[in-house]
């Protein structure tokens, strides 16, 4: 695969080493994102101080956290363009390397990674978190879902899920900005008790900074179809099927037969622990307030 790239990445992987090591300058930046530690090395006094302006202040660390990631811009190239030639949107393993159209990556070891994207908070940086971060999310029993999810009447959550152009994102946006908890993407925290949904905040958009590590209590997972009513009803059968066509960001073929058996024992605990629903909905403004009616049974 390696052969195919462009150019300017396989300039890149030729020169990988020298690429690493020419520059003595160094800034270093300490974040914990949902509990899993990144410490960046970099290269780049702007971008430290993007970093800083991006992440919620009560994530930044002092100290050194378990992962270690040096950063680099792409090389010099004739065409900046060319860095970004790959149309396909898929992550690519080969070896030590991983890459995906916006970012180069090489595992050195489990916990130091050599990251090659544009010094910039943009969307190389956002698919290497969303690259990154899943896996190491569920080994805290986190799981990221792709859903929408809003909370209402203070510390309700309703969290909508369901295929591509369901309907998540308009869902979200019939509700108040500042209830939005997400508009693509949720986390999942599954215990033996109850499950807990924040704002993903993995390389996306904050809606509301006053929400960003707050939990909330779910109960209700609504799997949207888009219909002339409104209605609703208890999903029956195959309740796993729709689950796990929405947990996000984990490379399946990656995945060890622990890792495996470990996402269907937190799914069988979201099916345990909360109503998953068919919503059955118009359009329009109108759902906000039928939501909002719906009861919890457990």
């Amino acid at each position: 695969m390696i052969d195919l790239l462009p150019e300017a990445r396989k300039l890149a992987f030729r020169q990988w080493e020298e690429l690493f090591t020419k520059s003595s300058q160094e800034y270093h930046f300490n974040v914990e994102i949902h509990g899993v530690g990144l410490s960046f090395k970099l290269k780049n006094q702007p971008l430290l101080a993007a970093l800083q302006s991006y992440f919620p202040k009560s994530w930044i660390r002092s100290e050194k956290q378990k992962i270690f990631i040096e950063w680099i811009a792409p090389p010099p190239q004739e065409s900046e363009s060319e860095w970004d030639e790959i149309e396909d949107p898929h992550c690519f393993f080969e070896d030590q390397f991983v890459w995906q159209r916006d970012f180069f990556v090489k595992k050195v070891s489990p916990f130091h990674l050599q990251l090659i994207c544009y010094e910039k908070i943009e969307d190389g940086f956002y698919n290497f978190l969303r690259y990154l971060l899943p896996e190491k999310l569920l080994e805290i029993n986190k799981i990221l879902f792709h859903s929408s999810c809003v909370v209402f009447n203070e510390s309700t959550p309703a969290l909508f899920f369901g295929p591509s152009g369901a309907g998540k994102t308009t869902m979200a946006s019939f509700f108040d900005k500042e209830s939005i908890l997400g508009d693509d993407m949720t986390l999942l925290t599954v215990s033996d008790h109850k499950i807990q949904v924040e704002a993903a905040t993995v390389g996306q958009r904050f809606f509301n900074h006053d929400q960003i590590g707050q939990q909330y209590h779910l109960k209700n997972l609504y799997w949207l179809v888009q219909s002339q009513e409104l209605s609703c009803q208890p999903i029956q059968a195959h309740r796993m099927q729709y689950l796990l066509s929405s947990v996000t960001g984990l490379f399946w073929q990656k995945l060890s037969p622990v890792q495996i058996n470990q996402i269907f024992t937190l799914l069988n605990k979201i099916q345990t622990l909360t109503q998953i629903q068919f919503l059955h909905f118009t359009k329009n403004k109108e759902v906000v307030a039928y939501v909002r009616s719906i009861p919890s049974s457990l």
